[in-house]
């Protein structure tokens, strides 16, 4: 074989993987069956690839997704399954009721937020706790970087769990270009104003 057939050939190849991959995206599809809604996932060709066998389904981040099933007392519980449908963290973990059906958290650059008995803290994909259940809210990480609340204040955390930013905000955004949202009460301490904070904390605007 010359080398223009194996340079077309290589490209040929080359594309077929490209194509592959980008056609292996999966999301979320819900069938009804027996009166009871459960959802799987498909690929960009409507093919399914996971069956339809859970409560919910959550998007795929960091190549998980969450899924879930339905407790008692409209409790719901959820695991982490890969882009195979195998089951990586089992389905044992609680989910906040004030989240339910509604914006999960998820794995982002390496780990997720979990929560128990009323606070959240973070998990690695070996299901190690590596920041403790301290939290009463929190977001999934982005640039190494999450935003936590305790006692209605919130400030930034980093991988290791260490405060970056001190809890003293009444809200804060995610990180975008270098900044934070923030809100603070104004000067009349009747309403809220807003600034921007940059990754130290220091007020940018």
């Amino acid at each position: 074989m010359n080398k223009k057939v194996v340079s077309i050939t290589s490209l040929s190849f080359l594309g077929l993987v490209y194509c592959s991959s980008a056609s292996a995206e999966l999301k979320p599809f819900y069938e009804k069956s027996a009166d009871e809604l459960h959802c799987g996932y498909k690929n960009d060709k409507e093919k399914i690839v996971i069956k339809a066998k859970y409560d919910g389904c959550g998007t795929f981040s960091d190549g998980l997704a969450a899924v879930f099933k339905d407790g008692q007392d409209y409790s719901q519980l959820q695991g982490f399954i890969d882009e195979t449908g195998r089951l990586v963290i089992p389905i044992e973990h609680e989910v906040n009721p004030d989240e339910r059906d509604g914006d999960y958290k998820s794995f982002s650059d390496g780990l997720v937020a979990v929560y128990r008995k009323g606070a959240y803290g973070y998990m690695n994909k070996d299901r190690d706790l590596v920041i403790p259940y301290t939290y009463k809210d929190a977001s999934n990480f982005k640039d190494g970087l999450a935003i936590v609340s305790r006692k209605g204040k919130y400030g930034v955390i980093d991988k290791t769990g260490k405060i970056v930013v001190p809890l003293n905000y009444d809200w804060l955004s995610n990180y975008s270009d270098g900044l934070a949202l923030y809100t603070a009460k104004n000067h009349w301490n009747d309403d809220f104003s807003y600034g921007y904070i940059d990754k130290k904390g220091s007020i940018a605007i």
